[in-house]
């Protein structure tokens, strides 16, 4: 199964989109930009 993942990123966010093969929205998800946001988000 394909998917594929678009960040969009700024000074204080990154927004997150999951999409499958057939470019269904699957999840989106916003965090702060910064290293301790990013190693959270990772280990879920």
């Amino acid at each position: 199964m394909e998917h594929w993942i678009g960040i969009d990123v700024s000074s204080a966010t990154l927004d997150f989109a999951l999409l499958d093969g057939k470019g269904t929205h699957l999840e989106s998800v916003q965090i702060e930009n910064d290293r301790k946001a990013v190693m959270k988000l990772m280990g879920q």
